[in-house]
């Protein structure tokens, strides 16, 4: 059985993982924002009161469902995790 070899060409490579761009893009946004609200109190007062406002009624419904905290919960679950980790790392 003969195979097929891809050049390197017909690969699709990225420097990084697709996620951790979207997470950089996260970043930038959340610096621009948080540069803008040094400079700028009315827009500080604006993000706070209408955006940050909205993100705080979702958190607030996601700890109804859970009554624990998100750090209570990482912590309770650290020890799967860190074995979840060792397993990838290991494989």
């Amino acid at each position: 059985m003969i195979r097929k070899q891809k050049n390197n060409s017909e690969k699709k490579s990225r420097l990084f993982p697709l996620y951790l761009y979207f997470i950089w893009g996260i970043l930038a946004i959340s610096i621009v924002v948080y540069i803008a609200s040094l400079i700028s109190e009315p827009f500080a007062d604006f993000y706070n009161r209408y955006p940050g406002a909205l993100v705080r009624a979702l958190l607030a419904y996601a700890t109804n469902l859970l009554p624990l905290s998100l750090t209570e919960i990482i912590l309770i679950c650290s020890p799967a995790i860190v074995t979840a980790a060792i397993i990838y790392i290991i494989k």
